[in-house]
C-alpha cells in the first residue's frame, strides 16, 4: 500500500509542466504587498450650467409659445459665449396643468410648458456672462452649475504615476526595515474609484431671479482627481 501512495506521489511531480513548477516556485518566494495613493489638484476649465424654461397659461398655445421665446433667449445667449450646437442639449419638454389651491378647493390656472436643457462652456470663463444674459432673458430655473475638465483622462495618468511612485517608496521601506532587498513587481492592479466627473456649485434648484449674475472664476476653486494601485513586490 505504502509502495502505491508514493508511486501516485511521484507520478504527479513528473507530471508537472515547467510552468506549473514555476508557479509554485514563485509563490513560495517572499514578498511585500503595498498599495499606493497619487493625487493631482488642479482649476476646472469646463462648466455645465443645467437650467429650465418655462411658462404657465389657460392657453396651452400661448404658454408654448412664451416658453419657446424665453428658449431661444437661452440659445441666443449661448451662441454670443460661443457654445457649439452640440453643447446645448435639452433633457425635457413637459407640460403639466397647473393649479392653485383657492376656498379649499384647486382651482386650474393653465398649463405649464417647460424644457430643461444643459449648455456646456469650454471656455470658464464665460459662466459669468452666460448667467447675466439668462437672467436678463427670463430664464425661470437654474438648477446647478458643474465644473470639470475637458482633458480628465491626462490628469488620470499624472495621478496614476503618483501612485505607482507612492507604493515605490513604502516598498523600499518595508523592504528596508526588514534587511530585504526588494525586487520586481509581481502583480499590479488598479484600484478604480466611483469618483465624480463634474462638481456642483449648487444645492437643490436655484431661483434664478434670486441669485447674482455674477460668478467670478475664482469661486470654482480647484478640483482633484486620484488614483490608488496594489503592488505585490519580490524580496530577498
Amino acid at each position: 500500500m505504502k509502495t502505491l501512495v508514493l508511486s501516485v506521489f511521484l507520478s504527479l511531480l513528473l507530471t508537472l509542466s515547467p510552468d506549473s513548477a514555476g508557479e509554485i516556485s514563485m509563490h513560495a518566494k517572499d514578498t511585500i504587498s503595498v498599495s499606493g495613493t497619487g493625487e493631482v489638484s488642479a482649476e476646472p476649465d469646463q462648466a455645465i450650467v443645467s437650467l429650465t424654461v418655462s411658462a404657465t397659461d389657460l392657453n396651452v398655445n400661448k404658454a408654448k409659445l412664451d416658453a419657446d421665446k424665453k428658449y431661444q433667449a437661452v440659445l441666443d445667449a449661448a451662441k454670443n459665449q460661443g457654445v457649439k450646437k452640440a453643447d446645448i442639449k435639452i433633457s425635457s419638454i413637459n407640460l403639466n396643468p397647473e393649479y392653485q389651491w383657492r376656498d379649499n378647493s384647486q382651482i386650474l390656472i393653465g398649463t405649464r410648458v417647460s424644457r430643461s436643457l444643459s449648455i456646456t462652456l469650454n471656455e470658464i470663463e464665460g459662466v459669468a456672462p452666460l448667467l447675466q444674459e439668462l437672467v436678463e432673458g427670463g430664464v425661470s430655473n437654474i438648477d446647478q452649475v458643474q465644473t470639470g475638465f475637458q482633458n480628465r483622462s491626462e490628469l488620470e495618468r499624472k495621478a496614476l504615476v503618483a501612485a505607482i511612485s507612492d507604493a515605490k517608496e513604502k516598498a523600499e521601506f518595508l523592504a528596508e526595515q526588514f534587511d530585504k532587498q526588494l525586487g520586481s513587481a509581481y502583480t499590479i492592479t488598479e484600484n478604480n474609484r466611483s469618483q465624480p466627473m463634474f462638481r456642483s456649485h449648487s444645492e437643490g434648484m436655484m431661483q434664478a431671479k434670486t441669485m447674482s449674475a455674477e460668478l467670478p472664476q475664482e469661486q470654482f476653486g480647484t478640483l482633484k482627481v486620484t488614483a490608488s494601485v496594489s503592488v505585490v513586490f519580490h524580496a530577498q
